[in-house]
Formats: C-alpha cells, sequence, structure tokens
C-alpha cells in the first residue's frame, strides 16, 4: 500500500512541477515577496480544491471515471465540450515543454559536444521525442513512477544549486516585500499553470484499488504542499540572488559555467520525461 501510494505522490508532484518553475523568479521581481508567495498559495488552494472534488465525485459515480465521464453523468450537454477542452489543455501544455526544450537544446548540446545539432534545432528536438517515445506508450501511469522520481530529483537538484549559488553570491541585491506592479491579472495563467495536474488524478484514483478516500486526499495534500514550498523557495532565492537582472527565462540569467551546463541538461531531461505525464 504505501508503494501504490509513494507512485501516486511521485507521478501527481511531477505532473506539476513542470516549466512553471521558470518562471517564479521574474514573478517575484514583478510582484514583490508577500503578493506573488499569497498568489502561489491561493492558486495551490484552488488546485488542491478541485482535485477533492474530482475525487470525490469518481467515487459516487464509481465508473472508473475519465474528465468525460464525469461530464457524461453531470452535465452531459457539456461533454464533448469538456472533452475539447482537456485535449486542448494537455496539447498546449506539452507545446509549451516542447518550445523550451527547442530553446535549450543549442546550448545543451552544443556544451556536450554535438554542434552538428546547434543549427538544428528541429532535428534535435526530434530526437529528443524519439527518445522519450517508449515512456508515452505505457498502459498505465504507475509505470512512470521511476521517471517522475527522476523528475523530482532534478528539480530539488535545481533548488539546492541555487542555494549554492546564494551562498557563494553574497548578494546585496534589493529585494522588495511589495512592488508598484498591481496587475496580478496578467500572470494569472502562470500561477495556474504552475499547478497544472487533474487531467491525471482520475488515472491514479482508477489504479489505486484498495485506497481509502483519506489517503489520497493525503497524498494530493502533500503534492500540492510541496509544490508550492518548491516554487517559494526556488522563487525567492533566486530573487535574492539576481535581482533585477531576472528575465523570463531563469536560465538565461545563470553565469556560463560547469554547474550551468549540469543544470540545463538534468532539466532538460526531466521536461523531456514530462510529456508522458500530459
Amino acid at each position: 500500500m504505501k508503494r501504490v501510494l509513494g507512485s501516486a505522490y511521485f507521478n501527481l508532484l511531477k505532473t506539476i512541477l513542470g516549466c512553471g518553475i521558470l518562471v517564479y523568479p521574474s514573478l517575484y521581481k514583478n510582484y514583490g515577496i508577500i503578493p506573488t508567495t499569497v498568489l502561489t498559495l491561493i492558486s495551490g488552494f484552488f488546485s488542491l480544491s478541485g482535485l477533492f472534488l474530482y475525487v470525490l465525485t469518481n467515487k459516487i459515480i464509481n465508473k472508473k471515471s475519465t474528465m468525460s465521464t464525469i461530464s457524461r453523468y453531470s452535465i452531459p450537454s457539456l461533454r464533448y465540450v469538456v472533452d475539447v477542452v482537456v485535449i486542448l489543455k494537455c496539447f498546449f501544455v506539452t507545446v509549451s515543454y516542447m518550445i523550451f526544450l527547442k530553446e535549450i537544446i543549442p546550448y545543451g548540446f552544443g556544451k556536450l559536444g554535438f554542434e552538428y545539432f546547434v543549427e538544428r534545432k528541429e532535428l534535435g528536438l526530434l530526437i529528443c521525442l524519439l527518445i522519450s517515445l517508449p515512456l508515452n506508450l505505457l498502459r498505465k501511469i504507475d509505470g512512470l513512477k521511476f521517471t517522475s522520481v527522476f523528475g523530482i530529483g532534478s528539480v530539488i537538484f535545481i533548488l539546492l544549486t541555487s542555494f549554492y549559488r546564494l551562498i557563494r553570491s553574497n548578494s546585496d541585491k534589493k529585494i522588495y516585500y511589495f512592488t508598484d506592479n498591481f496587475s496580478y491579472y496578467k500572470s494569472l495563467g502562470e500561477f495556474v499553470f504552475g499547478f497544472t495536474c487533474h487531467q491525471n488524478i482520475f488515472t491514479i484514483q482508477n489504479e489505486m484499488e484498495g485506497v481509502k478516500i483519506w489517503e489520497l486526499n493525503c497524498v494530493m495534500f502533500m503534492a500540492i504542499f510541496t509544490a508550492s514550498l518548491i516554487y517559494i523557495l526556488f522563487g525567492i532565492i533566486n530573487y535574492k540572488i539576481f535581482g533585477e537582472l531576472i528575465e523570463g527565462n531563469f536560465l538565461n540569467i545563470l553565469d556560463d559555467d560547469k554547474l550551468k551546463i549540469v543544470t540545463v541538461v538534468i532539466y532538460g531531461i526531466m521536461i523531456l520525461i514530462s510529456i508522458p505525464l500530459q
């Protein structure tokens, strides 16, 4: 039972953690520490509330549900609308991952000695996607637990390297608890994007035979709590290090050293193995 709950935790947490973490230093720079932290916690709360509702609904219907079957039993007239929304959500998240991979391929492949792909980003991306193809063909999400553990380990590694850079930097960059920017609505999508994982909760629940609702609720709470903590720590630490130098993609402002090479490569692999979870 512990193995099943652990697999659910890692798969759900890895579904949450993706490219969204890279924008958090920029969010902290734009809005300040307190507003960004509060908005992160609010986003996590609403995401968790949605997960609770999905799990409870799935249990009530007891049909081994998906988003489609939930809508069929609750609002039949909107079933196909829900299907389209879910498909588009998964599609655009996957596309965002592919765009990110395409951006870092020239740097990553170049530093690893594969200069041929520096000017052939599309070919490099295609090879990466072909490498990940076997993961996309797995029939059960439980089969992705080891890649999820690796992905979470990658995020923790990046967080630890941020701690290391903070210690080494002796940064005196000025940080703000509040800023004059109150256009929070412009970044709501980024906060929401940081907690998108709902499409997998039905699969996770359906594969967990004999697990009580309260146990699954604890798993979901821990996944959202862990993701929120990682986002907040990562954002504040790098805001403290780089201050106003922060731009959209966090990786672009790192010093061009061996640590950056390792960070880019590991994070690229993490994003690649995140695609099957979509």
